[in-house]
């Protein structure tokens, strides 16, 4: 009676004989073997042939199979147009060995290559790394007759563990592996790369908004610089082949940290020590007093210039505390400005601060000045009048009170016509009206009038009848 039955097998094929073909003077002319996994419950192979006019029994080998995996084989035959189930057999394939390390090397700092044997049957190889003492694997899978890898890009001086399986498939889309092998270990080879050491005449403060830092180059092909402010996160400052790197855009008056590291042979260094550099100040302006006065519709202002300044921001408010309503940006090498378009008899509250400018054209603000305030005048300056009436042809006494009145009501008027202030540089002596007062008078409203006035010398008299043609003259002014 004809049937089927398993003849031979290893862990990655199996051999079956179908047998008792020829009887009862037939012969079965066609055959059908089908393997199925078991594990899956999927076919695996399926194989139609003819054994020829003769013969009582043949057999067939499955190859590719899985290890550890149970297989269904069945055998029908084909006579007078008809199939015949002949019988079935199922059988499992042994366990398979691990593979054989040939071996497990450092070739460099920064390389492991590894070789072992092919396990016969073997899909491919399925292998896995990782640091001496961690519990975290990398893997890899190496596929067909490869037994070999290259691990790069590794830490130098570090030891590391290595295991490999053999990995099988069948044609039904299973999976088995094979025991891990052995466990190999190999050490990179070390490299030494020292910390930086910096260059201490080459770490300093430019300006307020950029510095430099330098260290010597050692043996190292680049750098990677990071930098941070007190109690603030370490921050990239970036990459460089240069020793001594300049940083630009800082803050003024801020104390920078920075640390730097070394890159040689495809591996970065440790840390150097911590340094710090100080921004430069910027100081805030002071105001020049004499520069600082108003007309009725414009302020007049002056200071003194500072270091760093590249621009000046002034800005005018209604209230200490309240925003700035207006602003006025001049170039740095302006000390004063003559500002138009406020309102008469207005108190206005005025700062200026320094403006430095980096080299991306970032305002950095120093301090600003001391706030002062200064009030508009009426429109108009009212007309003067001599405290006591100067009669024409006599001498006269001027008090200390009228030289004050007379002197301020000029300088309100040159305001008024966004004149500087005159500054009189006589002294008031004696209750007379000397010539020179008379004469820096005359200058001082000769710059607002078409008309002159003719001057007076040294020890002349000045009577009257000058005196009043001087009020007039002021008060012909509007």
């Amino acid at each position: 009676m004809a049937g089927i039955k398993i003849v031979g097998r290893d862990h990655y094929w199996i051999e079956y004989e179908i047998y008792g073909l020829q009887y009862s003077a037939r012969l079965y002319d066609q055959f059908e073997v089908i393997l199925h996994n078991r594990e899956n419950n999927t076919p695996v192979e399926i194989d139609q042939f003819t054994t020829g006019a003769s013969g009582d029994s043949f057999t067939i080998r499955f190859h590719n199979l899985c290890p550890n995996t149970s297989y269904l084989c069945v055998a029908s035959a084909k006579w007078s147009g008809a199939w015949y189930t002949i019988g079935d057999v199922t059988g499992s394939t042994p366990s398979s060995p691990a593979p054989q390390w040939l071996f497990f090397r450092a070739i460099s700092a920064t390389e492991i290559e590894g070789l072992w044997t092919h396990v016969s049957g073997a899909w491919g190889d399925h292998f896995r790394w990782k640091l001496l003492g961690s519990s975290t694997w990398a893997e890899g899978t190496a596929e067909g007759t490869v037994t070999s890898f290259l691990l790069h890009e590794l830490s130098p001086g570090t030891t590391y563990q290595c295991e490999v399986r053999a990995v099988f498939k069948d044609n039904s889309g299973y999976t088995v592996y094979s025991p891990f092998s052995t466990t190999q270990s190999a050490t990179t080879e070390s490299v030494q790369i020292d910390a930086p050491l910096w260059w201490s005449t080459h770490i300093k403060a430019l300006s307020p908004s950029s510095l430099q830092i330098g260290w010597y180059k050692g043996d190292c092909e680049a750098w990677w610089v990071e930098a941070r402010q007190l109690e603030s996160d370490w921050y990239d400052v970036g990459g460089t082949y240069e020793n001594i790197v300049v940083l630009v855009d800082a803050a003024p008056d801020v104390t920078y940290y920075f640390r730097v590291k070394g890159y040689k042979n495809g591996f970065w260094g440790p840390y150097s020590s911590v340094i710090s550099v100080k921004t430069f100040s910027i100081n805030a302006p002071l105001w020049n007093g004499s520069q600082c006065y108003t007309g009725s519709q414009n302020i007049h202002l002056g200071w003194y210039g500072v270091d760093w300044a590249d621009n000046y921001w002034i800005d005018f408010r209604y209230s200490p505390a309240g925003d700035a309503f207006a602003y006025v940006e001049l170039d740095g090498s302006n000390r004063s400005v003559n500002v138009t378009g406020f309102d008469p008899e207005t108190k206005y509250y005025i700062t200026v601060e320094a403006v430095h400018l980096t080299e991306n054209e970032t305002r950095r603000f120093g301090p600003p000045s001391s706030m002062i305030s200064l009030t508009t005048l009426p429109i108009g300056v009212p007309d003067f009048e001599w405290d006591m009436p100067k009669i024409s042809g006599n001498t006269f006494n001027l008090t200390a009170l009228e030289w004050n009145d007379f002197t301020t009501t000029i300088n309100d008027k040159r305001n008024y016509k966004e004149l500087p202030p005159y500054s009189f540089t006589t002294a008031y002596t004696n209750n007379n009206f000397a010539a020179a007062m008379y004469n820096q008078s005359n200058v001082a409203i000769g710059n607002m009038i078409t008309t002159g006035i003719s001057t007076q010398s040294a020890g002349d008299e000045i009577h009257a009848d000058l005196l009043n043609t001087l009020k007039d003259k002021l008060n012909s002014i509007t």
